[in-house]
């Protein structure tokens, strides 16, 4: 009899073994090697920008959905919009390369698990909410105006922007998140930005080398050291910041009342949850304002370089965003105020395409938990999900010219994709960038000062990327600003 139990049991287990390896699957993305799969296609950023773009290509051309195999993990790359907002609306804990930043961003809403995800961007919603970003435009056209400025050093010369860019990105990110003034902006200035550089080359590093995904020998390496180390720069930066903000809020008794026109910086919001409402730790607030600042100073600076690099391409463009600047301010010189906004509707439209074009971020990732039905193939739980903005971007949808710039696309609903998750530069699904509204804001603002003092001259023909976490140009990205009379 016990015998008999056996027998059944192992011809049960060898049947479902064999109907699962049966299982109907996407195809696999050319070039995959025995035991390391697509893993030598990462090795080097060039390299791992170029497997992204072949594997949307490739994903497009059957289906809308490939398998990419890094050693024996299967990826899911997605490109069809339908799939993708079906799988990330169902799966929405990040995979597991996000975990290699948990000590800097935690519980952060890029990083954290989907249940704590669900709890902190409810909470912080409300920091985000069109009353609070207006109270950000002051700010902006001051950080704008000074990036004006800081190129007209620069004029007639061919200029990697990069560092201006970074540099105005992180005044501007500091200042919305923190709050600072200018005397503790100094610190900001000096070591909180270089430690982010450094930790965005470290994840980087760890991300490429499956060695290094291990964390028994990641925990023992000197990159790991070093890792430690400039979360705790970073630490022993925030927290006197937070410890002032907190005596200062105390003192005027903790008004958060976000129906008004005051400066509120995400920090005060976050105080005031945390103390009011014991929403969070210390711990918890750092996490938060580091994902805020990572999160908003790369891709603003990738952003704006990549459309100052359009605008200078296309000349015609530009003009007819110069003209549209002049006519909503009157011609007058002056600052940007909430009411233009929404009247710049053109330059607008070049946003978007720029983004369209180039997402910063071209992929992202979840991690499956639950078995999952996509068209006519089953995802099984334990594996990976990718969705390829740059490939949903470049989809048949969009139509013949999907692979050309045309920011008149925008302007005329009958050529637009119908349907809302065509456009997707800022995420896909439930877990989209809480800061959508604010970049699209700060994008308006800091191009439309630019672009009315300066005529922007850029060559597209060279322009190469690499990925780093983000979309980042390499090669043919120079820019040359000359006065406008």
């Amino acid at each position: 009899m016990v015998v008999a139990v056996y027998l059944i049991c192992f011809v049960v287990i060898s049947v479902w073994l064999w109907v699962r390896s049966r299982r109907l699957m996407p195809p696999v993305v050319p070039g995959a090697l025995p035991l390391i799969g697509h893993m030598h296609r990462f090795l080097g950023l060039e390299s791992i920008w170029n497997t992204i773009e072949e594997t949307s290509k490739f994903s497009l051309e059957n289906g809308g959905i490939s398998i990419l195999k890094i050693c024996e993990h299967n990826v899911y790359m997605l490109t069809d919009p339908d799939l993708s907002l079906m799988a990330f609306n169902i799966s929405l804990n990040k995979m597991f390369l996000y975990h290699f930043t948990k000590d800097l961003m935690g519980n952060g809403l890029v990083t954290s698990d989907a249940q704590t995800w669900k709890i902190h961007r409810k909470l912080i919603n409300p920091a985000f909410n069109q009353q609070v970003l207006n109270s950000f435009i002051n700010e902006m056209n001051v950080q704008s105006k000074w990036l004006v400025s800081e190129l007209s050093t620069k004029l007639g010369k061919s200029v990697n922007v990069r560092k201006p860019l970074i540099k105005f990105t992180m005044n501007i990110t500091s200042r919305i998140s923190l709050g600072l003034n200018a005397e503790d902006q100094t610190l900001i200035d000096k070591d909180y930005a270089h430690a982010f550089e450094v930790l965005s080359v470290i994840y980087y590093e760890r991300g490429t080398k499956p060695w290094l995904h291990v964390p028994f020998i990641f925990n023992r390496s000197a990159l790991k050291r070093k890792q430690d180390k400039l979360t705790e720069t970073l630490t022993n930066i925030l927290n006197p910041v937070i410890h002032k903000r907190r005596l200062e809020m105390k003192m005027n008794s903790y008004n958060n009342n976000e129906n008004d026109d005051k400066f509120k910086p995400l920090l005060n919001h976050l105080l005031y949850l945390a103390d009011e409402q014991n929403a969070f730790s210390d711990t918890e607030i750092r996490e938060h304002l580091n994902t805020f600042v990572i999160a908003a100073y790369d891709t603003s600076t990738v952003s704006l370089t990549l459309l100052l690099m359009m605008i200078g391409w296309h000349k015609g463009v530009q003009e007819r965003v110069y003209n549209e600047i002049q006519e909503v301010l009157n011609n007058e010189d002056r600052d940007f105020t909430k009411n233009d906004l929404p009247k710049l509707v053109y330059l607008e439209a070049v946003i978007k395409e720029t983004l369209r074009c180039y997402p910063t971020i071209p992929i992202i990732g979840r991690q499956v938990d639950v078995d999952m039905k996509l068209g006519k193939y089953t995802i099984p739980a334990g594996s990976s999900c990718g969705v390829s903005l740059h490939g949903i971007h470049r989809h048949p949808m969009w139509g013949p010219d999907a692979d050309q710039f045309n920011p008149d696309r925008w302007l005329d609903p009958a050529r637009l994709p119908n349907l809302a998750n065509a456009f997707v530069a800022f995420g896909v699904g439930k877990r989209y960038c809480i800061g959508k509204t604010y970049t699209m804001m700060l994008m308006k603002i800091a191009v439309g000062h630019i672009v009315r003092q300066y005529h922007v001259q850029s060559d597209l023909s060279r322009l190469r990327f690499q990925f780093e976490g983000v979309l980042q140009p390499t090669k043919g990205h120079r820019i040359t600003f000359t006065k406008r009379t």
